[in-house]
């Protein structure tokens, strides 16, 4: 069979560009999500390279983007590809609704006792920032008893 459109990415092939069409044909993103995930999965094993690029979310998802001929969203494939890889341990996972909805979870009083100790940690953060400049005062006045 020929087709008039080149292939996206050879290493990929023509399968994954025929998948990401028939993917794009669906109408919502929770119908479209685990195909999604089949889909980066087959490009992450055909560019194992990219599993240490900083922005390996926006590679996968560009692809997809051109091979489904720019119907399926940059940004739904990206937040993907960032669940993926924190499943797989390489980053937190991320605390939007998709995320929970693919873990079952819903939001808890968790969710606001983990929004305060980030801002305890803010705080903690900046009372050790301050810290140093006062061990440097108090610095000058050790060395001087030291010389006694």
């Amino acid at each position: 069979m020929e087709y008039k459109d080149k292939i996206v990415d050879k290493q990929v092939g023509r399968n994954s560009d025929l998948y990401a069409q028939s993917i794009a044909e669906l109408k919502t993103p929770e119908e479209r999500y685990p195909h999604l995930r089949i889909l980066v999965s087959i490009i992450e094993q055909a560019h194992p390279e990219w599993n240490q690029a900083p922005h390996k979310d926006r590679q996968v998802a560009n692809i997809v983007f051109k091979m489904s001929r720019a119907a399926i969203g940059v940004e739904e494939v990206a937040e993907i590809v960032r669940l993926r890889d924190a499943e797989r341990g390489y980053g937190p996972l991320p605390d939007d609704d998709r995320s929970r909805r693919s873990r079952n979870t819903e939001p808890s009083d968790d969710d606001d006792r983990t929004s305060n100790s980030k801002a305890d940690a803010a705080n903690a953060a900046k009372a050790d920032s301050e810290k140093p400049e006062a061990d440097a005062k108090e610095a000058p006045d050790a060395k001087k008893g030291d010389k006694s």
